[in-house]
């Protein structure tokens, strides 16, 4: 028995798929932590400042076009639909105003990308 050597196969771990993993988080991390804090800032804006401010010009035609369907000639109609979806039917602006705040986090966090790929 002295010719038989262990022949066995190594098996490797899954420590170092998890290690490159829990780096691969940890380096996005930072990104994530950026993207909680813009969303954070804007729902705290909202949170101080909850009432919409209305421009009779633009906002009374999206207004009319949410509870009306009327189509203006010089204005942008989706969004009139957009107000009659999110606060006519559910009778208040918040659910409009969540929606935008979410939006305006959105667009903050995609302009930082671009800009930290350019620049």
């Amino acid at each position: 028995m002295e010719g038989i050597h262990d022949t066995a196969e190594k098996i490797a771990s899954p420590a170092p798929q998890r290690a490159s993993l829990i780096a691969a988080f940890l380096a996005a991390n930072p990104w994530w932590l950026f993207c909680a804090v813009v969303f954070a800032i804007k729902l705290l804006l909202l949170w101080l400042d909850p009432r919409p401010k209305l421009f009779m010009g633009d906002s009374g035609s999206y207004i009319w076009t949410a509870l009306t369907g009327w189509i203006p000639g010089d204005r942008f109609y989706f969004y009139g639909y957009l107000i009659r979806w999110l606060a006519v039917w559910p009778h208040s602006f918040t659910p409009l105003l969540v929606i935008q705040a979410l939006a305006s986090a959105a667009t903050a966090i995609v302009f930082a990308l671009i800009c930290s790929r350019s620049f």
